[in-house]
């Protein structure tokens, strides 16, 4: 799961985004589990990798009372 398209490499697409400024999460797994749980807050948390286009994060929901 990648927000590749074809004929443009990953690392690529990962440049292209971060000009945008924009921030994207690939393979999420688990995801139905938050499903009717009701609203939430995600937090992304990530390794600080010098000069790299991504990062391994600690995914968190935080749901409201």
């Amino acid at each position: 799961m990648s927000p590749g398209v074809s004929r443009i490499s990953n690392r690529e697409v990962h440049h292209i985004c971060g000009a945008m400024n924009f921030t994207h999460y690939e393979n999420m797994v688990n995801l139905y589990k938050l499903i009717g749980k009701g609203r939430f807050r995600f937090i992304g948390l990530p390794l600080k990798i010098r000069g790299g286009t991504g990062s391994p994060v600690r995914a968190v929901a935080i749901f409201e009372n």
